[in-house]
């Protein structure tokens, strides 16, 4: 099993929609190009050539010490869920030397999604409008 995380360059964005849990949003493409475009950085993780999640980081300044993290995965990402959370903590460990603060929101329901963050050692906050907010720092 070959796993890479690269830059997310020149992506397939209907593609990844398409195995993506926000398949039947209307507007998913749209707002992965938008976050995409916003980030300061983003990236890719693969298994084997195909793309299991895609995330970035987006700064409100690009002095700010802060960042928002997004993360949207596939349906391969299920039939490798330990490989995942073994990068997971390496990369977080990264973002964490360039921002203080990693922080972002999770949909309420997303059981996986939460139980991820917590193990990555995020903390869950506030619920609004079917989110969850979460933060690390360093």
């Amino acid at each position: 099993m070959r796993v890479e995380i690269n830059a997310a360059n020149q992506l397939d964005l209907t593609d990844i929609i398409r195995r993506s849990p926000v398949a039947d949003k209307p507007d998913a493409e749209i707002k992965l190009r938008n976050f995409l475009r916003a980030s300061i950085m983003s990236w890719t993780g693969s298994i084997d050539g195909e793309i299991i999640c895609v995330w970035g980081l987006i700064a409100p300044t690009i002095l700010s010490d802060r960042a928002y993290l997004w993360l949207l995965t596939t349906d391969t990402l299920e039939k490798h869920p330990f490989v995942f959370v073994r990068h997971s903590q390496m990369i977080v460990n990264d973002m964490l030397k360039n921002f203080s603060t990693i922080e972002g929101h999770v949909v309420e329901g997303n059981r996986s999604g939460i139980r991820w963050l917590k193990w990555l050692g995020f903390k869950m906050g506030q619920k609004s409008d079917g989110l969850i907010s979460f933060r690390r720092t360093a």
